[in-house]
């Protein structure tokens, strides 16, 4: 792995304050804690560009002829530095899970519509009235969400189903998954879709959190899986 023996553009969050520190000196980690203190967490935008790079590098080489993209999910961190770091790189976007990340992503963060994608379970009318009216992409769970969302969007709107993955990875499916439609309803919520003036697009597992070496057995499956689908 490449190593980094300084920091750039340096984020400081403690509790009660997120504040952006920004530094374009090097400087070790004992220098930063005697400058702001503890709980100080760093985050390196060099690394984060270089990760990133990486990613898009590796996609494009396994699949040239595919448009490719990341989306950053605002969830697992939404420090403001740091997706203003996220919004700089050429080519990323963002997935959120609700009206308010959506709202953050746009508003805070400069992202536009068409540079996210949401996925959310048991949505509101409310969720509906706002992600109709926002014009994000959005990844449906359910035959209601299908049917609520089509009455609210001009026919021919976009969207995505989502599917459990029906892996072993972790416990995330299982007969109660809240992940998505099972493989045996496909026909159903197509047709639903159909029904509804919605048009299919994209198809959504959720798989994992960290997919490890020893799981590659099981990820090739669920691809498998959605290659089926």
């Amino acid at each position: 792995m490449q190593q980094f023996d300084h920091i750039h553009h340096l984020w400081k969050l403690k509790p009660e304050q997120g504040d952006i520190v920004t530094a374009d000196e090097k400087h070790s980690v004992l220098e930063l804690v005697k400058t702001h203190g503890t709980p100080l967490f760093i985050y390196s935008s060099e690394i984060m560009r270089y990760q990133v790079d990486s990613v898009q590098k590796a996609m494009k080489n396994a699949l040239p002829e595919v448009d490719t993209h990341i989306y950053y999910a605002i969830k697992s961190n939404r420090n403001i530095g740091l997706m203003k770091t996220i919004r700089s790189i050429p080519g990323m976007k963002v997935d959120c899970c609700s009206p308010k990340e959506i709202e953050f992503a746009m508003k805070e963060c400069g992202f536009n519509a068409d540079e996210i994608s949401c996925n959310a379970g048991m949505l509101s009318d409310t969720d509906l009235d706002f992600l109709a009216e926002s014009g994000v992409h959005c990844v449906l769970d359910s035959f209601t969400a299908l049917r609520r969302f089509g009455a609210r969007v001009t026919p021919g709107r976009k969207i995505g189903l989502r599917f459990d993955a029906e892996s072993n990875m972790d416990s995330l499916s299982s007969a109660f998954s809240k992940f998505g439609f099972e493989h045996k309803e496909i026909d159903e919520a197509i047709k639903v879709a159909n029904e509804s003036g919605l048009v299919i697009d994209a198809l959504h597992v959720h798989t994992s959190w960290a997919i490890q070496k020893i799981y590659l057995s099981e990820f090739e499956k669920t691809l498998s899986n959605i290659a089926e689908l």
